[in-house]
């Protein structure tokens, strides 16, 4: 495999600069649903979107990463064994987890918590969360606590409480995106890739909408 220079989105948004900085980072996002777009069409979900499993270079590239929890949709012959794996032991915010429940639980929906099939939404409600933590600078639930419950539990809390201010185009993608119920959320990522290539450029004028944020 050809060497990836760079750094983790995760980085980039702990290191940016409040939250002008992290909208700079927004082209990286973006180019994340593209690649999990064009994942989804060929019928392959990563299921562990994330900000460090994704890598931004210096001069804007960015690659998504660490795809050995990724499903092939098109499989019906046994690979949910692949996902049958020990019970799950912990569940820490940055780390990927193995068993009924797979992934990384501050960024799955409800139903992979629950450790329920997913398909292309799964990935939607991840993209989602990534854009959750860009906004507001910190991912959607609390390390503190036991961070799979709480995805059990109940939704984070509201993006515009937690980050006032917000451009009220990204919070309307993040709601969507972040949906409890996965028919309400984009079907898959090229339709979130297109809903925020359209905002793109009036979130990064956002302190033009809002001057106390200057």
């Amino acid at each position: 495999m050809r060497k990836v220079a760079g750094c983790t989105l995760r980085d980039a948004l702990r290191g940016a600069d409040g939250l002008a900085g992290r909208l700079a980072l927004l082209p990286s996002v973006l180019a994340t649903a593209d690649a999990v777009a064009y994942a989804h069409s060929r019928r392959f979900i990563h299921r562990d979107l994330k900000p460090a499993n994704i890598l931004v270079g210096d001069f804007g590239e960015t690659v998504v990463i660490d795809w050995g929890l990724a499903k092939d949709l098109s499989d019906t012959t046994g690979s949910e064994l692949n996902d049958r794996l020990e019970s799950l032991l912990h569940a820490d915010k940055g780390l990927t987890t193995a068993g009924s429940v797979i992934g990384t639980p501050a960024y799955m929906p409800p139903e992979q918590a629950a450790g329920k099939p997913v398909d292309e939404r799964a990935d939607v409600y991840a993209l989602g969360a990534i854009l959750y933590d860009l906004v507001a600078g910190a991912p959607p639930y609390d390390a503190k606590q036991d961070v799979l419950a709480q995805v059990k539990a109940g939704p984070p809390p509201p993006i515009e409480r937690v980050a006032r201010g917000a451009p009220p185009e990204l919070v309307r993608i993040i709601t969507r995106a972040m949906a409890r119920d996965a028919t309400e959320r984009y079907a898959n990522a090229a339709e979130l890739a297109a809903d925020l290539r359209t905002a793109q450029t009036t979130a990064i004028r956002s302190r033009r909408w809002w001057p106390w944020s200057r």
